[in-house]
């Protein structure tokens, strides 16, 4: 082969690399930017790193207009879990085939929203941006579970809620005990004890079912 045809192939070889990056690169960003609790973490990092420019209020008094970072992720996190309880219990409140597990969503349903709208409102007043929807992760999880039906369905829904109730009591502990913004580190607080009973009970329906 002679050098032209050398440098030929190897154009050919470059570009179809630099080709497949691009698209992949493509796929990467486009996961990431569908994902609305990854949308909603950026918008507060963006706020976050603009910490440097205030504004003046109408007695003068300089603010910086950007959120606190471990609070936003706190936030961001407790809203994409509340979101999920209650997208998962409306539909196990009437898909379930058991009365306790239709019950035990009905419960989760209602304490949820409570705890997602005060989220709202702390969220509205201390400029966090909280996401739109589940994560695509939690998504997933939904779907898989949706795909059950009957017993099979109760089962893997109430050793879901189990683990689900594990981790956010984990999350809402440690906000409790370490978060700087004194508003949420009083909501994680105020919350646990829900998140508690909800575990317990969901422990006990798993245990009396044999689940």
């Amino acid at each position: 082969m002679d050098i032209n045809k050398k440098i030929a192939t190897m154009k050919k070889l470059s570009t179809g690399l630099l080709s497949a990056g691009i698209f992949l690169l493509a796929a990467c960003n486009g996961n990431s930017s569908n994902d609305s609790v990854a949308k909603a973490d950026s918008t507060n990092n963006a706020k976050d790193t603009s910490a440097m420019t205030s504004s003046q209020d109408s007695t003068g008094t300089t603010a910086s207009n950007a959120p606190n970072h471990d609070a936003a992720d706190f936030a961001v996190k407790a809203a994409n879990a509340n979101m999920t309880e209650i997208q998962l219990g409306d539909y196990a409140a009437k898909h379930a085939s058991d009365h306790a597990v239709r019950s035990y969503a009905d419960m989760l349903v209602k304490d949820h929203t409570a705890a997602n709208d005060k989220l709202k409102t702390i969220a509205a007043s201390e400029n966090i941006t909280l996401p739109a929807t589940v994560s695509n992760d939690n998504m997933n999880t939904i779907n898989d579970l949706m795909k059950k039906t009957g017993k099979d369905f109760d089962k893997s829904y109430m050793n879901q809620m189990v683990s689900d109730h594990k981790d956010a009591i984990s999350m809402f502990q440690k906000a409790s005990d370490n978060l700087q913004d004194s508003v949420l580190k009083q909501y994680a607080y105020t919350t646990l004890p829900k998140l508690h009973e909800h575990l317990q009970k969901a422990e006990a329906i798993v245990k009396s079912h044999s689940y």
